[in-house]
C-alpha cells in the first residue's frame, strides 16, 4: 500500500466558503442573534440541517466518545452516508483530527486527492453534507467526546471504504 502524507489544516483558519464541498462549520455568529438579551444570544440557524421529510428523515442526538490511536497508525479506511447528515458539535477533549473528502456520487470510494485533514480545536464543530467521505474524529488527547446529530434515512446504507492507501496526518 502507498503512504501519503496529507498536512493538518487549522480548521480555525477555514472560511465557510472553503469548506462548503464537506458540509457547514458549527459554531460561527454569522448573522443577527434572534434573541439579544444583555448575558445572552441566541442564534437560531447557525447549521441548516435542511428539511424534514415526513416517513423518511430521521433525527437522533447521540454521544460520540473517541479514544486516541497508537502514534503513528496510518487511515486506511474511509467512510460514506450517503443517506444522512452527521454533525459533530465537541464537548469535553474536543481537539480532534478530522480526514475528509467531498462526496461524490459517481464514485465508489473517495478522491485522495481532494482529501483534507482539519485539526478542530473544540471551539467549532463541523455539519456534514450526505456522501462526504470522512474518517471518525480522531482526538489529540487521551479522547474526546462530541454531540453527534444524525438526520436523513438512518437505516441507509453506510460503508466502510478501503482506500489503498496509507494515509498520515503531518503538522
Amino acid at each position: 500500500m502507498e503512504n501519503k502524507y496529507i498536512k493538518i489544516e487549522y480548521f480555525n483558519d477555514i472560511k465557510p466558503q472553503d469548506f462548503e464541498p464537506y458540509g457547514q462549520i458549527v459554531g460561527l455568529y454569522n448573522e443577527p442573534p434572534l434573541e439579544d438579551l444583555p448575558n445572552l444570544k441566541y442564534y437560531k440557524d447557525n447549521i441548516k440541517l435542511g428539511p424534514f421529510i415526513k416517513d423518511v428523515d430521521e433525527v437522533t442526538l447521540g454521544l460520540l466518545h473517541c479514544k486516541k490511536r497508537k502514534a503513528g497508525e496510518p487511515i486506511v479506511k474511509m467512510e460514506i452516508h450517503p443517506s444522512f447528515t452527521e454533525t459533530f458539535i465537541p464537548l469535553h477533549g474536543g481537539e480532534v483530527i478530522f480526514a475528509m473528502a467531498p462526496a461524490d456520487d459517481s464514485k465508489e470510494e473517495p478522491d485522495i486527492n481532494k482529501l483534507r485533514i482539519f485539526l478542530l480545536d473544540g471551539k467549532l464543530g463541523v455539519s456534514l453534507h450526505r456522501g462526504t467521505w470522512h474518517f471518525p474524529p480522531l482526538p489529540i488527547r487521551d479522547h474526546a467526546d462530541m454531540v453527534l446529530i444524525a438526520k436523513g434515512n438512518l437505516s441507509g446504507q453506510s460503508e466502510l471504504v478501503d482506500i489503498g492507501y496509507n494515509i498520515f496526518p503531518v503538522f
